[in-house]
């Protein structure tokens, strides 16, 4: 608003001295030259116009208030907690409530206003002239309120009172009245749902995002005896699980818990966030786990997400008889170690373990975060697959509301006997979506093809958006397709001229005002109307609303829109008949920055940080090392304090740090130009050959952390003071086992093989050299550890990551190794193998990685890469696809004839919207065929196929417009594809196959790299429409019979329209429609009688009704 005040009043002066300097020109023309000579002043005026208050031509004016108040507040007398003091708030306050207008005029024709409102933002300015009513030029204003016009030709021109800054005029001919009006109005994108009649609010809820910790289901049903544990660090009882870790609980309140004992369920009464164990015996008394139950455990696929087949296959369990192997362990440990806890001497049950998963827990069960209403009507859960243009009922899937909880359940087998014992039931999307389930699930739901849209219906029906909306910024789609013909009222009502049904679901996208300038729409508008003759009306009008992005490119479709529209109307109006005839054209665009990226992979990462509590000495015995051969690191203290007693933390250099004499890493500051942020941990060490040592830092200080959906793991690290030849350095992560309750928990946890990695950072990504260099040179480099499908699902439950320095060399080692805090990137796609086209389904061994990399090599080879998403000089980012032996540690290809693939889902955009998709690859090799597809749910799209034959960034350009595409690097394009069949686009992947997938031509080893993918030259729009309406009524009786009317007060009105338009876009065919209505009624022998007639052609259809 300072930057206005500061435009508007040199402006302002400006405006004003050349008007009046102007008129005065005028008017000295005028004079004959011994006029002029008169008046002339002896002494030259300092002022160019010598005005004051009180003068007859200077006036100023004052309205409103300007309120003060000052209150203060305060009691007195015995405090207790019953006390109550109604309408008193202790201390005090200071309010100002402004609303004043002041108006200077001058000559009755100038004049400057301000405003000043609660809150600055809503202050305004104003300046201007006002002619008389006989003159050509009647009002002209400039400021940033009332610039407004006039609506002619039924072109909308909105008023919005507030921070709207613009000019305006107004002229007019005895014939003719003319305004134009150019305006910057600040607005914000809304939008608004509608199933039926009834206005909707709506929340996506993803399928991995089912309730933990307190719906479970045990493997045998009619049970007797049980008994529920929850883990407490100050329980009494203690327990101690398969891995040796002993863990204290207490007993389940009966109010904390429910159990049906036929049906063998658990339901708590609120999610638990430790252990949940539960103890029971079956219906012959033996206990749990000292019997086997065969037709519970659901068989897994070979990445260990439940298989429902069919045929459903299943899989022993019990603790004591066959001590069956956990199939869902990816450490392939017995049931015996991953689900049992042995308290007062009985085997129990884990029912729930934080960041493990569980088959004896229901995952079908997922919370609202909105209060749902008691009237359950109103409750609509809802499917969208990504690629369908609205989210519908989906029949094959029960939804039970539980308005108590929050909950809504899903069910897959409806009205099935065995009810949620039922494996479809447990687990309702495995059989589209198994990679919801299992370890290392996928936890990000714009990963997966389907969400759930929960829609909450308002109690009663009605469409209305509100005030402050954008005239013509409305769009409304039913059922995904656009209605054009909708009315919007001044009040913000809609008014649909076709029949809705109560499944209809309705997208409103629009615009409202605001006040803040952060983004807005350019609006120009000139309106005329002429008076042809005494009955005969013409009005024109032009208007331009083009949104101003502040970007050059935008992230959903629809976000940046523009449109020029002409507009006609000619009204001629007798004393019985009228006749009006409407026109109007538009060009529009739905993007005004030129380029909607759907994908860039700047984003998705986490980055883990070192504390004083986060740095904690190692078991003396970790996996893979015994204790005798630990040697102890010894740990500096590097604070200081200064002289007001306050702790500064120094940097690993500085010379004042000194042993503490315990063993563990130490945390020090980071020196300028290090490549880490934050604190660095100092791990010493002084080992003899065949001694290990080794520092812990804990992932979190308040408890384990899931990083089962991250990519990649990446650290600087650095060796100083050293002496000897360079030793094997591992990595290990995930529960990996304490030397003491870190977390305190209650339990000093052992080590689980089942959730923990181990790297050899020797044959870990290197920035150079490797290794034995780092060692050699105590330079900083970075390790890039890139973590495969079977590694992410051992992840899921991170405690904590351990530096181990083994020294196998033959001599003695020591020094220090400095590490930076890890950071831990992610991608927004999904790799995976997947078998040849007969089967299409999930190969069993997922030998394929995918990671975003830095590469700055993209913004050299194309720097309209740099221009348009990096305008910033960010480092650019790229997702680097790795299969077969390329990915670390694997040393197979993928099987002759698997495709790789690289899949995500965007936002919906129409396949008419964009003339052109870009993206950009890079290959590292030969890879061979590779195809790319923008689809709609069914498949359909753009599809292009190349053969991959050069090294280095490439540029696949596809022009939709002409079916053809391009490569930058000269490959061959093998095929092109745009299906005009095509709903919304929502789902892009990479594949290494042809057209067919076929994979044959492709490698079965390698890498490439994937970045910004867009699209760009957004299609403008063509729309048109024409109306004729007419009129004629006749009032008073025509024929009679004496004195009683047989005929008389005849009226006929009708209508007729004709609309059509078309997406410039080469694919579109455009549409049109004709519409008609007529209705006629007559008073006939004292009776009121009326008909009516109204018929629609186009668009495929033929209505008419009467």
């Amino acid at each position: 608003m300072h930057k206005v005040a500061r435009f508007f009043l040199p402006s302002f002066l400006l405006f004003f001295l050349s008007g009046w300097m102007t008129s005065s020109a005028l008017t000295a023309q005028e004079l004959t030259e011994e006029e002029a000579v008169e008046t002339i002043s002896p002494e030259a005026s300092e002022y160019l116009m010598d005005l004051k208050l009180g003068d007859s031509n200077v006036n100023l004016f004052w309205e409103g208030y300007w309120r003060m108040s000052f209150v203060t507040g305060g009691s007195f007398g015995k405090r207790t907690a019953e006390t109550v003091y109604p309408g008193l708030a202790r201390g005090t306050a200071f309010f100002q409530e402004p609303d004043v207008t002041i108006t200077l005029w001058i000559n009755d024709r100038w004049f400057l206003e301000t405003t000043f409102l609660e809150g600055f933002e809503r202050n305004t300015y104003r300046a201007g002239y006002v002619g008389q009513d006989d003159e050509f030029v009647r009002e002209v204003t400039v400021g940033n309120a009332g610039v407004n016009a006039a609506s002619y030709a039924e072109i909308d021109v909105p008023a919005p009172r507030y921070n709207t800054p613009g000019i305006s005029a107004k002229f007019a001919t005895p014939k003719s009245e003319h305004e134009l009006l150019v305006r910057y109005d600040p607005t914000e994108a809304d939008k608004k749902n509608f199933q039926g009649q009834y206005e909707v609010k709506t929340q996506d809820i993803g399928l991995p995002d089912f309730v933990e910790g307190k719906y479970f289901i045990l493997p045998d049903k009619d049970v007797s005896n049980v008994v529920v544990y929850l883990e407490d660090r100050l329980g009494s009882i203690e327990g101690t699980d398969g891995h040796g870790t002993t863990r204290k609980y207490r007993l389940a309140e009966p109010a904390e818990y429910f159990v049906d004992n036929g049906s063998g369920l658990i339901v708590l009464s609120s999610p638990h966030n430790g252990q949940v164990v539960a103890y029971y015996e079956d219906s012959g008394g033996t206990a749990v786990g000292d019997y086997t139950i065969n037709n519970f455990i659901i068989t897994p696929d070979a990445n260990l997400h439940p298989n429902l087949g069919p045929p459903i296959t299943y899989e022993p369990f019990d603790f004591t008889v066959l001590n069956p192997i956990d199939p869902y362990d990816p450490g392939g440990q017995t049931f015996s170690v991953t689900s049992r806890v042995s308290i007062g001497g009985k085997n129990a049950l884990i029912l729930y373990n934080p960041g493990h998963f569980s088959p004896f827990e229901r995952q079908n069960v997922y919370l609202s975060s909105w209060p749902l209403p008691e009237e359950t009507w109103r409750i609509v859960p809802l499917l969208k697959d990504r690629g369908a243009l609205y989210p519908g009922t989906a029949p094959d899937f029960g939804f039970i509301p539980d308005t108590i909880d929050k909950t809504i359940s899903v069910y897959a087998a409806v009205g099935d006997t065995e009810g949620l014992r039922n494996p479809a039931n447990r687990y309702p999307f495995a059989s589209a979506d198994p990679e919801v389930y299992g370890p290392g699930r996928e936890t990000d739901m714009d990963k997966l093809s389907r969400i759930i849209v929960l829609a909450i219906r308002e109690p009663n029906p009605g469409y209305n958006l509100g005030t402050g909306v954008v005239p013509g910024s409305v769009i409304v789609r039913v059922n995904g397709v656009r209605d054009k013909t909708v009315e919007i009222s001044d009040d913000g009502s809609l008014t649909f001229t076709r029949f809705i049904y109560l499944d209809d679901w309705i997208e409103v996208s629009y615009r409202t005002e605001v006040l803040d300038m952060n983004g807005g729409d350019l609006f120009i508008y000139q309106g005329n109307h002429f008076q042809l003759g005494p009955r005969l009306n013409w009005e024109l009008a032009e208007s331009v609303r083009w949104n101003i992005s502040q970007d050059r490119t935008v992230d959903e479709y629809d976000q940046s829109p523009g449109e020029i529209k002409v507009a006609t109307t000619l009204d001629w109006e007798a004393d019985m008949a009228g006749l009006r005839l409407t026109g109007d054209a538009t060009l529009s665009t739905p993007d005004t920055a030129g380029n909607l990226r759907l994908f860039g992979m700047d984003e998705g990462g986490m980055g883990l940080v070192f504390l004083t509590s986060t740095l904690v000495k190692s078991p003396d015995a970790v996996p893979g090392y015994g204790s005798g051969s630990r040697q102890q690191t010894d740990k500096y203290n590097y604070i200081s304090h200064d002289g007001l007693g306050r702790e500064i933390l120094n940097d690993y250099l500085w010379p004042g740090a000194e042993s503490t004499g315990d063993d563990g890493p130490a945390l020090a500051a980071r020196r300028s130009g290090d490549p880490t942020e934050g604190r660095v941990m100092d791990l010493r060490f002084d080992e003899n050959n065949g001694e290990w040592s080794a520092g812990d830092f804990l992932a979190d200080y308040s408890g384990p952390i899931n990083l089962s959906g991250y990519t990649a793991l990446e650290f600087p690290i650095k060796f100083l003071d050293i002496v000897g030849t360079t030793p094997t350095i591992l990595l290990q992560a995930g529960e990996i086992g304490e030397s003491e309750d870190h977390h305190e928990d209650g339990a000093v946890d052992e080590a689980d093989p089942g959730s923990m990695v181990e790297w050899d950072i020797t044959s870990a990504e290197w920035s150079g050299g490797g290794l034995a260099a780092a060692w050699a040179d105590g330079e900083w480099q970075t390790v890039r550890i890139t973590l495969t499908p079977s590694q992410r699902a051992k992840l899921s439950s991170v405690r904590a990551f351990r530096l181990i320095i083994d020294n196998g060399t033959g001599s003695q080692i020591s020094g220090r190794s400095i590490l930076g805090a890890p950071q831990l990137e992610g991608s927004p796609f999904r790799t995976e193998i997947r078998e040849p086209p007969t089967g299409n389904q999930l190969a069993p061994a997922q030998d394929i990685a995918g990671d975003e990399v830095t590469d700055n090599n993209l913004k050299s080879a194309f720097p309209e890469v740099a221009t348009l998403f990096h305008p910033g000089g960010e480092q650019n980012k790229a997702l680097r696809i790795r299969w077969g032996t390329d990915v670390p540690g694997v040393i197979a290809d993928i099987a002759p004839g698997d495709r790789w693939e690289a899949v995500s889902w965007f936002s919906a955009v129409p396949l008419e919207a964009y003339r052109t998709m870009v993206f950009y690859v890079r290959d590292d090799g030969s890879t061979g065929t590779m195809s790319a597809r923008a689809t709609d749910e069914n498949g359909r799209g753009i599809k292009v196929s190349w053969d991959s034959t050069v090294t280095g960034w490439d540029r696949i350009t596809v022009n939709v417009s002409e079916g053809t595409a391009q490569s930058a690097l000269g490959n061959t394009i093998s095929s092109v594809t745009i299906d005009k069949d095509a709903g919304v686009l929502s789902r892009f992947v990479l594949v290494g196959a042809d057209e067919t997938n076929d994979a044959t031509a492709s490698s079965n080893s390698g890498t490439i790299l994937l970045d910004e993918i867009h699209f760009r030259d957004p299609a403008y729009t063509v729309t048109g429409g024409a109306e004729l309406q007419g009129n004629w009524r006749y009032e008073g009786d025509i024929a009679s019979i004496g004195n009683f009317p047989v005929l008389g007060d005849i009226s006929v009105e009708g209508r007729t329209v004709l609309a059509g338009g078309k997406v410039l876009s080469g694919i579109d065919n455009g549409n049109s429609a004709v519409s008609g209505s007529i209705t006629a009624g007559a008073d006939i022998l004292g009776v009121k009688l009326k008909t009516d007639w109204r018929g629609t052609w186009g668009l495929g259809v033929e209505n008419w009704s009467g």
